[in-house]
């Protein structure tokens, strides 16, 4: 497989950088895309179908602004167009962000040696953390016996104390031991008694959280 390297340039981004710069930023080592998605699945393995224009952390720490990603969260894979090719650039990646149609900033990270994005929903001494993982169902039809594929996108949350991140559950139970059984999280518990399967209510009790 031919490697081709995605130099961060004038005609690639639009952003001004001194010649030196340009020759130590680049958005890695791009590959070919490779996608294991299923093609004959309906459905959309990405997060969102378009490209958005987001601004990226590489692993060396470095922040490149306009750049076209989209997330495969089948393959869990960060995908890049440039020139109307598309390229998997993941390996590049270790924060991005982007604003969307609502106008509300969506920001993912993951963690050294870690695959997946974590989605940025709360951050605070708790931060609240959302995933997203993909996979393929499959139905039958009882008559004609025809198996039809489709993407089937879910989620889930986590507790993130800036070393790992904890999935919360959606009982009071494991809610309180991702907290490690805290007084001060049961006292706020019992108070506001947050529907655990709902994002606003989990989002408005972490930022309450001290």
């Amino acid at each position: 497989m031919k490697i081709v390297y995605i130099a961060i340039s004038l005609f690639l981004f639009t952003f001004s950088i001194s010649k030196a710069q340009q020759a130590s930023l680049t958005i890695g080592l791009g590959k070919p895309l490779t996608s294991h998605s299923a093609t004959d699945a309906a459905g959309s393995p990405y997060l969102t179908n378009n490209f958005q224009n987001s601004e990226v952390t590489t692993p060396g720490g470095h922040t490149l602004p306009n750049v076209p990603l989209r997330y495969n969260v089948y393959d869990q894979t960060i995908e890049c167009m440039i020139n109307n090719q598309v390229y998997d650039v993941t390996d590049s990646v270790m924060r991005f962000s982007y604003t969307d149609s609502v106008m509300q900033v969506n920001i993912f990270f993951k963690q050294i040696g870690k695959t997946i994005y974590y989605k940025l929903l709360v951050k605070g001494n708790y931060s609240l953390l959302k995933i997203h993982q993909a996979e393929i169902a499959s139905d039958e039809d009882w008559y004609t016996k025809k198996v039809t594929k489709k993407y089937v996108i879910k989620s889930g949350y986590l507790l993130f104390d800036g070393s790992k991140a904890i999935p919360i559950g959606t009982s009071k139970k494991s809610f309180m031991a991702a907290f490690n059984n805290s007084s001060v999280v049961k006292e706020q518990f019992d108070k506001e008694t947050p529907d655990l399967k709902d994002e606003s209510s989990l989002i408005n009790f972490f930022k309450e959280l001290k």
